[in-house]
């Protein structure tokens, strides 16, 4: 799908293609799911992940500290 990212404060928006995932898991797993997509972000070298829960939408900040993938 398409997508857009800014590289730094002020400059003109990259176009790129984007990813969406749709999984359902149990409400007490949202943590999980929210540390898993961190680490994605770190693995994808990303600054922020998207995350929609019950309709609500929440941008993820990625952290060095979350660590990445395992292979």
């Amino acid at each position: 799908m398409p997508g857009a990212w800014r590289p730094e404060e002020g400059e003109e928006p990259v176009e790129d293609s984007s990813r969406k995932y749709t999984v359902a898991v149990p409400a007490h797993r949202v943590d999980e799911l929210r540390a898993l997509l961190r680490r994605a972000g770190n693995s994808f070298d990303q600054r922020v992940m998207y995350l929609e829960v019950g309709g609500y939408a929440e941008f993820l900040e990625v952290r060095p500290e979350d660590g990445f993938l395992e292979v």
